[in-house]
């Protein structure tokens, strides 16, 4: 049953009702400026930093090197990543 605060309108019955839908599948498009993933040690997936220069990458690898794993993905400039120089 939906939670009782929840309110029942033509398109959500007491037997049909449905609160929550599926996340978008949509890729996610990158921001101009210089990239970063950063994970646990071991973990399989981690999370994107993104700074606007190249100093302050380098600024953030020192700063997460030492608890994480840094890797360093490179430039991104619209919407795709550019090659190292």
């Amino acid at each position: 049953f939906p939670d009782r605060n929840h309110p029942v309108t033509p398109k959500c019955s007491l037997f049909n009702c449905k609160i929550m839908a599926r996340p978008a599948t949509k890729e996610v498009k990158l921001r101009s400026g210089f990239y970063i993933e950063v994970r646990q040690k071991g973990a399989p997936k981690g999370i994107k930093i993104r700074r606007d220069t190249y100093a302050e990458i380098q600024r953030a690898i020192k700063q997460y090197e030492n608890a994480y794993s840094v890797h360093y993905i490179g430039e991104v400039r619209k919407g795709k990543v550019q090659p190292a120089k």
